[in-house]
């Protein structure tokens, strides 16, 4: 139990890392050969841990501690940028080392999530979207209602009839957080990759607007020059990273549902609104084909994601606090997603429009 809890809070710290926490207010160093962190928890599910001993996991049930420790995986792929930034800071380093660091982090983060096991595994490629299992089975996710009983359509009703079902609908919220953990990751290291791409371009235009002002010309074609040399293959890998991403958050927004992210609480909101945020508010320049033509449809999946926030539809809400108006209000902004999910469907998705 231990070892979960410290897991938590390695996950929870990076996360909100991203989300713009300073390091020195979350300092939680990486590990070191002299510190090392603690091993991962044991991928077996509790009721084959005993006091005295740990019983081997079934082959055939997956355990459910192999998602959480997936998850944590995406986060430890920071290790290395959290480290410098906490002991150096990037800027201690030339732009040739600053972008090592970052396209080493981002490969590693999409390798983190590459060998997924099927039940984990989310379809990102055009035209699979991922099933709405107990959507189609007129089931919902409902916060505890005790000590008045739950709605005829929660899913624990089911849960009772079927154990395998609330395996089932687990395995899906651990998919949802896993992939959206991943999104945010990669996010964070495409954008911190070209803000010091961008930050080095901006330091040698000004280096070149030193000469003389009778040059212009040949200052002109100084500053082309130094730009396409600093550019290399990972500037590539970079923009069609970001590409990407657009891509599976659009996979994203398109499949998850209440089920998924309510019991992820408001974690799992907050990661994707991230992701969606900065790829509409960066630089115009910034933005490949793909983000260009995904702008209209992230714009309005993030006003929904904004009003559910402000609902506490991410479970965010104190039991107890709510009102029928606000449960009404978070009722409303789960249809609008749902709708706006069928609406996108039926026009044929982001690559049937265009």
């Amino acid at each position: 139990m231990t070892k979960r809890i410290f897991w938590v809070i390695v996950a929870g710290v990076r996360s909100m890392t991203q989300l713009g926490a300073s390091i020195n207010d979350l300092p939680l160093p990486p590990p070191t050969s002299q510190e090392q962190y603690p091993d991962q928890p044991v991928e077996v599910d509790d009721e084959y841990i005993y006091s005295d001993q740990i019983l081997q996991q079934p082959e055939n049930i997956p355990s459910l501690i192999a998602g959480f420790n997936r998850n944590i995986c995406v986060y430890t792929t920071m290790n290395e940028l959290v480290g410098v930034d906490m002991c150096y800071g990037m800027k201690f380093f030339d732009w040739s080392a600053q972008k090592n660091i970052l396209s080493n982090g981002l490969s590693s983060a999409k390798q983190a999530t590459e060998d997924l096991p099927a039940h984990l595994h989310v379809k990102t490629e055009p035209g699979q979207p991922e099933p709405p299992t107990f959507d189609y089975a007129g089931l919902q996710y409902h916060p505890p209602a005790f000590p008045a009983a739950q709605p005829s359509d929660d899913v624990r009703h089911a849960f009772a009839e079927q154990p395998m079902r609330r395996r089932e609908l687990q395995f899906e919220i651990q998919k949802a957080n896993i992939y959206a953990s991943s999104l945010a990751t990669r996010s964070y290291f495409v954008e911190r990759y070209l803000n010091l791409r961008d930050a080095e371009r901006q330091r040698r235009k000004i280096e070149d607007g030193v000469a003389d002002e009778d040059e212009d010309e040949n200052e002109n074609d100084t500053t082309n020059a130094e730009t396409a040399a600093i550019k290399d293959e990972r500037d590539a890998m970079v923009a069609s990273e970001r590409e990407l991403i657009v891509q599976n958050l659009l996979t994203v927004l398109t499949s998850i549902s209440q089920r998924n992210m309510e019991p992820n609480g408001g974690s799992i909101i907050y990661k994707i609104r991230q992701v969606a945020s900065t790829l509409l508010n960066d630089a115009p320049e910034r933005k490949g084909p793909v983000a260009v033509k995904a702008e209209e449809y992230l714009g309005k999946f993030l006003d929904i994601l904004m009003r559910l926030e402000k609902t506490g539809g991410g479970g965010t809400t104190a039991p107890g606090h709510m009102t029928a108006q606000d449960e009404e209000e978070e009722l409303q902004c789960w249809a609008s997603l749902r709708d706006y999910q069928h609406e996108f469907a039926a026009s044929g998705g982001f690559l049937g429009n265009g």
